[in-house]
């Protein structure tokens, strides 16, 4: 009875790790920092799901992956594949943003002369 109690808690606790990464997903206000913020709080989250799922595992043999589970990993994966083609998109801008301005770069220095020769007049020459 205890094995299968704390089997019901540890199923519970991969929900509640599933829905935080889906809430972290979510929470993404579109910023490249906020997303570095939300990849690296949900790695720390699947951590979480790895080793609960290896003590699942050591409970029984059988598959203990539920219909919601799966149900949530799929909603996971299909909100991480939107997050990423977002961050990608956000991504190219940002490298847009830095090509034009290293062009900016460019077009000063073309106007500015930078080779300070010393220029001599010859008075006398006729």
């Amino acid at each position: 009875m205890g094995a299968t109690l704390e089997l019901q808690e540890l199923l519970k606790s991969r929900t509640g790790v599933l829905n935080n990464i889906l809430h972290n997903i979510r929470a993404w206000d579109g910023t490249p920092e906020s997303g570095v913020s939300i990849i690296e709080q949900n790695q720390l989250e699947i951590e979480r799901i790895e080793k609960i799922n290896n003590t699942i595992q050591s409970f029984s043999d059988k598959n203990n992956d539920d219909v919601s589970y799966v149900k949530q990993l799929e909603l996971i994966i299909s909100e991480q594949k939107q997050f990423t083609v977002s961050m990608k998109t956000e991504q190219n801008i940002i490298l847009s943003n830095i090509r034009q301005l290293n062009k900016k770069n460019e077009v000063v220095n073309n106007y500015i002369t930078t080779n300070r020769e010393s220029v001599f007049v010859d008075k006398d020459f006729k």
